[in-house]
């Protein structure tokens, strides 16, 4: 959905694997010479999402890239079909409130209903998308308290059954510990660097242990 980081994360995702970036909004803009919320204004959602199932399905047979599509795209039955045959979708999610705090500031996007604002149906426009999200998505991934980068890990652990490793650098056992409690979170391996620790002894190396 709008706010969800699609773009950043698909970037990141992109230069972590070597792979080129396709973004759908981005070529429908650079074709029809104007933004998306002026477009919608002069044509309407059905032109825009025409155009939107005209960039997806020019991407088929394409290798070793990353489609960064819009949040209604599930919307079209054709194109949930499309993406289901020809790529590994994931979903990135986030609640209601969520959202509303990461878009609430964005004059750029133009309202889905017509009738609201663009923050006051997310939770409408929400409801009505997440079945089809749900019946596209070979994978899910919760977003609401991870950095981008953190949710680019989560994609490629789930993908590729990646484990996530940390190393800890604390320069005494009380910032070691400090430390293993913030990476763990997210971090599969945690390698300890004892040599950063001038004054590790047996009683500390336990207690550094009993924190993981």
């Amino acid at each position: 959905y709008r706010g969800i980081g699609k773009t950043k994360v698909a970037n990141i995702l992109a230069q972590s694997l070597g792979y080129k970036i396709i973004s759908l909004d981005k070529e429908i803009v650079k074709r029809v010479g104007m933004s998306i919320a002026n477009y919608v204004e002069k044509k309407g959602w059905p032109a825009f999402r025409a155009m939107e199932t005209e960039v997806l399905f020019e991407t088929k047979g394409l290798k070793k890239h990353i489609i960064d599509c819009g949040g209604g795209i599930i919307e079209r039955p054709e194109n949930r079909e499309f993406l289901k045959q020809n790529y590994e979708v994931v979903w990135l999610k986030a609640d209601t409130q969520t959202i509303i705090r990461r878009i609430k500031d964005n004059q750029d996007r133009p309202p889905l209903s017509g009738v609201k604002s663009f923050t006051e149906e997310v939770g409408a426009i929400l409801a009505k998308r997440k079945p089809l999200y749900h019946e596209v998505a070979d994978l899910e991934v919760e977003t609401d308290e991870l950095t981008k980068r953190q949710v680019a890990n989560e994609v490629l652990k789930k993908i590729y059954d990646i484990k996530i490793a940390v190393g800890i650098i604390g320069e005494s056992v009380a910032a070691a510990m400090s430390k293993i409690r913030i990476a763990q979170k997210r971090a599969d391996l945690l390698e300890l660097r004892i040599d950063y620790i001038p004054d590790l002894d047996a009683q500390g190396l336990k207690k550094i242990i009993q924190a993981c």
